[in-house]
């Protein structure tokens, strides 16, 4: 992993983003750059580039006063990294979703924001990952509101069903198998299954060096969404992999 971007909206909700990201600068030398999203007024004659409903103006070259104190708590959390990551802002008024977080993230290795449910800024944020996601072509890291964790991916769970995606997945992750101390390949077995078992592919990441081992469950009452967080929280896994 050499680049991270991340993607942050507010001094106090994004603090979980910003502690995400100063330890993967601490675990893997990780180089971090931000994406500062601020809500714009709309203007009578917009001028900017429209994306999916969403005007982003990106931000001139000298910022007025109002601009640099939006940034400024940013700019006073990143004096804790050990290098200042850099500061891409962008302007948004409110709108169904935004192309711009994909785009961007396209030269990243990781993209880490926040987990979007239950968020102030709900509707954007979802517009985010989804754009994140589905535009980039990179993996995407969500975290949960509050988060202060010790690790990332000290254990990790990996959700196997043996598809295209998963292994994409997989693929995305290796670089934090190496420094885990251990990496668990789950499959539930009432869910749609194709491809090589949780068992083959543990053996083959684990000739790779990292710790691996797997887990079948078999749970008729249950959905996968309810047994995977279930068997993360039993096994002590502090990263979800899927």
């Amino acid at each position: 992993m050499t680049d991270v971007l991340i993607m942050v909206l507010s001094n106090r909700e994004d603090e979980a983003v910003l502690s995400a990201a100063q330890l993967l600068e601490k675990q893997h030398d990780a180089n971090i750059s931000a994406l500062l999203f601020t809500k714009a007024m709309p203007a009578e004659s917009p001028t900017g580039v429209v994306y999916a409903g969403i005007w982003t103006v990106s931000a001139p070259l000298v910022e007025p006063p109002r601009e640099r104190d939006e940034t400024a708590w940013l700019l006073r959390r990143f004096s804790c990294f050990a290098r200042r990551p850099s500061i891409k802002r962008i302007e948004v008024v409110d709108g169904a979703a935004a192309d711009h977080p994909g785009i961007d993230a396209r030269r990243a290795s990781l993209t880490v924001m926040l987990r979007p449910a239950g968020t102030h800024d709900e509707t954007l944020r979802r517009s985010m990952f989804e754009s994140a996601l589905y535009e980039s072509g990179r993996p995407v890291m969500l975290v949960p509101r509050g988060w202060r964790g010790p690790s990332i991916g000290s254990t990790v769970l990996v959700a196997w069903d043996g598809s295209r995606e998963a292994t994409r997945a997989v693929a995305d992750a290796t670089f934090l198998f190496a420094k885990a101390e251990r990496v668990v390949f789950l499959t539930v077995e009432n869910a749609a299954h194709h491809g090589p078992s949780a068992r083959e592919l543990a053996d083959s990441v684990r000739r790779a060096g990292a710790q691996c081992y797997f887990r079948s469950v078999s749970d008729l009452r249950q959905s996968v969404d309810y047994l995977l967080p279930r068997e993360a929280v039993a096994i002590g896994a502090d990263l979800i992999v899927m």
